[in-house]
């Protein structure tokens, strides 16, 4: 059985942050850092773009959401996708 995942995540680098850390609870003040400046830098450009490059541009309401996307606040995954129920069980 092939396992499903959200549709962004058609790159090599955009799967491996898509399976191994988009939407996983962040309790370490480096990481939020880390992934606020990377919504910071998301905002406008696709994710592979971001991946390769780091930067920090603002911070409104958009970025907001995405960084709690990214740092498990929200599980935005699609039901669908392997991932939404396996990060479940780590709240």
């Amino acid at each position: 059985m092939s396992q499903h995942r959200c549709h962004w995540a058609n790159h090599e680098l955009e799967t491996t942050y898509h399976d191994t850390e988009w939407g996983v609870p962040l309790h370490d003040d480096r990481r939020h850092f880390e992934f606020l400046t990377l919504e910071g830098a998301q905002a406008g450009l696709s994710w592979l773009t971001v991946l390769k490059k780091r930067g920090f541009n603002f911070v409104g309401p958009t970025i907001c959401y995405a960084y709690m996307q990214a740092t498990g606040m929200v599980n935005d995954h699609l039901i669908s996708c392997f991932r939404h129920k396996e990060l479940l069980k780590l709240k």
